[in-house]
């Protein structure tokens, strides 16, 4: 066709060209109309398809995050108080409450004595007296450092320096692979004037993390002990030291009378004793009881009467244990000891604890035992029983009086040691009162008191706590919903709108699936449950052309007074009804085994030791017991949403959250014997549908991956292709039909010219012809 028309092109002399265009033109024109038209709407649909859906995904992404609850779950704190702040996770639900710092939590810190230089060495000069009375320098010497239960030994030599000391700590492991420098941190300071200290501070607060320095010693080598005493001498820490050792005397001699507290009370047999001996009038000689070897014959053990005396400034903590017993038999409350162990047994019953004694059963002549616990009745018991229990009670006395002697020892021990020259700061714990309770923790952020509220100590103080739903992120939120949904209503008038002067009507008017949306829109925002709440009862309007406004000020009045209401409305809720199930009364005693009760899967087990006790073959379990600890195995096996507790007849009541089904199972004897019986009760849950829910559901029918805006776009996508498809086809077809013609039009051209050029020459020859005559 080129070479055709490229003839036609230059043929102007019979205006081909012109023709040949003209009548392509007009064909094209009239067969691509219609495609074209059609092409042309369908993409303007498409646009303004396209801008909506981008609206609605926009929509649908901010009504998620009120769906998901997140616009809901941010929390406000407000403090009166600068003693502490508190910080909360999303979604968590806090009362109003006070907290009153009483101490913050503090770290360790020594400083060793001041140095002239922080690089000369620090030990030159440190040395012995051993045993032989000769003097002996210091070579190398360690000493302990002991941090939350971690001991290091610290290894150093005479011509060690500050700074390498500071070295040594820092690079110091011990045998369970630990490093000190986790747990302390130390730093050499110029304190002005050629004085250096090294100061060590532990990492962390508390009282687990003081900090303990503590001598080596050796079996075999009793100047280790003295050389490492010197070191911390020489540093500064000698005190510290020796205070810690007296303070862990003090910390035992604690825990042995409170051990004894357990079994007697807070008795007090040393203020009533000292105070007799306090009133002696002369010096009171007493008498006890020693074996020691024959002098004549070590290896004869022979009982030697000692004797001692004591007056009214004698110091009984000063005493050794068979002086202090001997002064306890002395002045002892001896009135009446058949009723003390009487009394005394009646306490023990009273604090629910149980104790098992031996005696002598003079019948069998065998050590037995014999219980006490609640259901004992001292009246009942037998001669033999008694005289255990009393000797028992007697021996108990004996050893809290020694107890409290040494405790009164170790404080006296610890409270001569002064210890705070080089103590910079003492570890202590953060104490603190919350609702009426004492709590210590060895950190002043607390995070484990309420679950997702990190609480952190300041000062000390009273600061109270009011946390309530952060209105203001919720009402952006709201803010922003209500700027979308406008969007869309606009976009709608636009795309399915008829502008009356101009005749014309919006791309989308007419689409079914466009109209529904407009009338879904509409429906939700008036939408009223059965609560009788709806978005126009907490601030937001339509107005006659369907924009929708918001009022802040509106919302939250209406929150303060129904905030569950709202959410329940706007999130939606789901509320399950707990599940119970009671047992009849229960008259046996059924020692649990593997199978014989299950709930919800789980096995119920009592524990060995009531377990033990329900199979001694004269068990003093009573049933009231028996059911008490049925309820505590039951709570003790944490099963979700389950708990137990006593019925009124001798039964138990199994309740459940009901966020799960109650399932009873096991052994049919086993149940029937515990008035229970194998079943299942389901779930009973409500759901309210919250409306912007209702909203993202509708979007997602909409505009989801098979909505029906997705798909209606899908179908114009479909149609513009087989638009421009019939529309390339023709144009090929009309391309091919005027290539024909064009090379037919190229052969008349030549044809013409050929004739035009033969009709020249006959005409020239013509001319010449009639010009010669």
């Amino acid at each position: 066709m080129g070479t055709g028309l490229g003839l036609i092109a230059g043929a102007n002399k019979f205006q081909f060209k012109e023709k040949y265009d003209a009548l392509k033109a007009n064909e094209q024109k009239s067969l691509l109309a219609i495609p074209n038209k059609k092409l042309s709407d369908t993409q303007a649909k498409q646009k303004d398809l396209t801008d909506l859906t981008t609206l609605l995904g926009s929509f649908k992404g901010d009504i998620s995050s009120l769906v998901e609850g997140e616009a809901f779950s941010k929390s406000k704190v407000d403090a009166t108080g600068e003693s502490a702040s508190m910080t909360t996770t999303k979604g968590v639900k806090v009362s109003d409450f006070d907290i009153n710092v009483k101490q913050l939590a503090t770290k360790d810190a020594y400083q060793t004595n001041s140095f002239s230089s922080e690089t000369y060495g620090i030990f030159n000069d440190v040395g012995i007296i051993k045993s032989d009375g000769q003097k002996e320098m210091l070579k190398e010497a360690e000493f302990k450092i002991t941090v939350n239960k971690q001991t290091f030994t610290i290894k150093v030599n005479s011509g060690d320096s500050l700074q390498t000391l500071n070295d040594k700590i820092l690079s110091a492991t011990n045998e369970n692979n630990k490093k000190l420098s986790d747990f302390v941190s130390t730093k050499v300071l110029d304190t002005g004037h050629d004085n250096y200290r090294l100061m060590i501070t532990s990492k962390e607060a508390g009282i687990d993390n003081e900090i303990v320095f503590g001598s080596a010693f050796k079996l075999d080598d009793p100047n280790t002990a003295e050389f490492s005493k010197a070191v911390l001498k020489k540093l500064g820490l000698l005190d510290a030291a020796n205070a810690s050792a007296a303070k862990t005397e003090l910390k035992k001699a604690n825990e042995q009378l409170d051990a004894s507290k357990v079994i007697l009370g807070g008795s007090g047999y040393l203020e009533n004793i000292q105070k007799q001996v306090s009133e002696l009038a002369q010096e009171k000689e007493l008498k006890y009881k020693a074996y020691t070897s024959d002098s004549s014959n070590p290896d004869n053990i022979v009982e030697t009467e000692i004797t001692f005396k004591i007056n009214k400034d004698t110091d009984l903590s000063k005493l050794s244990d068979s002086e202090r017993k001997a002064v306890f038999a002395e002045f002892k409350d001896k009135n009446d000891m058949t009723q003390q162990t009487k009394n005394w047994v009646e306490y023990i019953k009273n604090t629910g604890e149980e104790l098992n004694i031996s005696y002598k059963d003079s019948a069998t002549n065998q050590t037995k035992a014999v219980s006490i616990n609640k259901a004992t009745n001292f009246d009942n018991l037998t001669a033999e029983q008694k005289k255990g229990i009393q000797e028992f009670f007697e021996t108990s006395r004996e050893n809290y009086f020694i107890n409290e002697l040494d405790v009164k020892a170790a404080q006296t021990k610890y409270d001569g040691i002064d210890a705070k020259s080089n103590h910079v700061q003492t570890a202590q714990d953060a104490k603190f009162i919350y609702e009426g309770i004492e709590i210590s923790r060895s950190t002043n952020t607390i995070d484990d008191l309420i679950i997702g509220a990190k609480i952190s100590l300041k000062k000390e103080g009273i600061t109270n706590f009011k946390v309530s739903d952060d209105l203001d992120s919720l009402t952006e939120h709201l803010t922003t919903f209500t700027t979308n949904y406008n969007s869309i209503v606009n976009s709608l008038a636009t795309s399915t709108g008829f502008d009356k002067e101009k005749k014309t009507a919006g791309s989308l008017q007419g689409i079914s699936e466009v109209s529904k949306l407009k009338t879904m829109l509409s429906s939700m925002i008036t939408k009223t449950d059965s609560n009788g709440i709806s978005l126009s009862s907490m601030g937001f309007e339509l107005n006659e052309k369907g924009i929708l406004t918001f009022k802040k000020s509106k919302f939250e009045e209406a929150y303060k007074k129904n905030s569950e209401g709202i959410k329940n409305f706007l999130q939606g809720s789901v509320k399950y009804q707990e599940l119970s199930t009671t047992s009849k009364t229960i008259s046996q005693k059924v020692a649990l085994a593997e199978g014989d009760l299950k709930i919800n899967g789980k096995e119920i087990t009592f524990k060995k030791e009531f377990l033990d006790k329900l199979n001694e073959q004269d068990s003093k379990v009573t049933q009231e017991e028996y059911i008490n600890k049925l309820i505590e195995a039951i709570n003790d096996a944490k099963i979700d949403g389950v708990t137990a507790k006593l019925g009124k007849e001798n039964n138990i009541i199994i309740t459940s959250d009901g966020k799960n089904a109650l399932e009873i199972g096991g052994s049919s004897e086993k149940l029937l014997q515990l008035g229970l019986e194998e079943k299942t009760i389901r779930t009973i849950k409500t759901e309210q549908t919250g409306v912007f829910r209702t909203f993202k559901d509708t979007l997602d029918s909409m505009v989801g991956t098979d909505g029906t805006l997705t798909k209606y776009n899908k179908n114009l996508e479909d149609d513009v292709k087989k638009l421009n498809e019939e529309i390339k086809k023709t144009n090929e077809e009309i391309e091919k039909r005027y290539e024909i013609l064009a090379t037919r039009l190229s052969m008349y051209d030549v044809i013409l010219n050929k004739l035009d050029n033969q009709s020249q020459t006959i005409t020239a020859l013509t001319n010449a012809a009639f010009a010669n005559k």
